[in-house]
């Protein structure tokens, strides 16, 4: 149960006391052209002097001529790049299972400034559709 405002301008929302506006604070959400066997990619930017948080991405697409593996990468996370595996089906009309993940608490880039970006590879031959986007925040340093 959420409470009124209070004089410093926060509200109560369960146990967690948010501040009340965000001041500060901008939400980030970005969505890729729709490749046919291209890379797909996403760049949450920074602007100067604030840090990119990655709150989650997702990832659809269809398959291609040949089931095909591929390697998403994160850049510019602090604790470095993370990797995950998505798969494009066989048959370019098949959909493929999405990857979806969301990250609580969100992961913040290497440092003041710097984007974060998700890559999708390319399908291979036949590949019609391959998406990414992504959603986060930036936030004023200092």
């Amino acid at each position: 149960m959420a409470t009124a405002p209070t004089e410093a301008g926060s509200i109560t929302v369960g146990k967690f006391t948010l501040a009340q506006p965000y001041i500060g604070v901008r939400p980030l959400g970005i969505s890729s052209q729709n490749e046919a066997d291209a890379e797909a990619s996403v760049t949450l930017n920074a602007d100067e002097d604030t840090a990119v948080y990655l709150c989650g991405f997702v990832i659809t697409g269809s398959g291609a001529d040949v089931a095909n593996v591929v390697e998403v990468t994160v850049t510019g996370l602090e604790s470095g790049p993370r990797r995950f595996i998505y798969g494009f089906e066989e048959g370019p009309t098949k959909i493929n299972q999405p990857l979806a993940l969301t990250f609580i608490p969100p992961l913040a880039a290497t440092d003041v400034n710097t984007p974060v970006t998700i890559t999708c590879p390319p399908s291979g031959p036949g590949g019609l559709n391959n998406t990414v986007m992504a959603w986060g925040f930036a936030s004023t340093v200092g």
